[in-house]
């Protein structure tokens, strides 16, 4: 049901752009088909966020960056987001959770959404999302690991999440087969 969705909207994108081209048309399009690639046979899929998580080190592993957390509410037409959304409801999750990790659990418990190898979370962003990540990744049986981003800055802290993304990185060496390749993290980076 999501990959089709994904597939849609990239069929969409493309007959957009051919009448009206535009950069914002064109975004979407290759955020949806990064998407739509996790589904891939094969494919190694990092569920992550694009707001809240350094993804350069991310991409450097090549490996599919799934954002659970904002990828799929916008995409949904009313009538699929209620009935997506109301199905954790019925579960004893929480109606206050927020609608767009509602709708990602919804998904899990559809067993719609692409299986993820690791889950990459950040405490800058909000708790809900890191315990849904938690969650999945218990019922996934896969590991769930959340970056923690100190409110403040001073080199104890930049060593404290420096630290913090080594372990990741070696994470994600495990998961990918791969060593992290510090040039191409510099070319991410750029």
């Amino acid at each position: 049901m999501l990959k089709k969705l994904f597939h849609e909207t990239v069929t969409m994108l493309d007959q957009t752009m051919k009448k009206y081209p535009s950069a914002w048309a064109m975004y979407n399009k290759k955020l949806t088909s990064i998407l739509l690639s996790a589904f891939d046979e094969g494919s190694k899929v990092v569920w992550t966020s694009s707001f809240g998580f350094p993804n350069e080190l991310v991409v450097t592993f090549d490996v599919v960056p799934f954002d659970f957390d904002v990828a799929l509410l916008p995409m949904q037409q009313p009538d699929t987001a209620v009935t997506v959304m109301t199905q954790p409801e019925g579960r004893g999750y929480s109606v206050d959770l927020c609608s767009y990790h509602r709708m990602a659990m919804g998904y899990h418990l559809q067993n719609a959404m692409p299986r993820a190898d690791i889950m990459l979370t950040s405490s800058y962003f909000c708790d809900t999302m890191t315990k849904v990540s938690q969650t999945m990744a218990r019922d996934y049986e896969k590991e769930a690991i959340m970056l923690d981003v100190p409110n403040e800055i001073s080199a104890e802290l930049v060593t404290y999440v420096s630290g913090q993304l080594r372990q990741i990185a070696e994470k994600l060496e495990h998961v990918t087969g791969q060593r992290l390749d510090m040039d191409r993290l510099r070319t991410c980076i750029r």
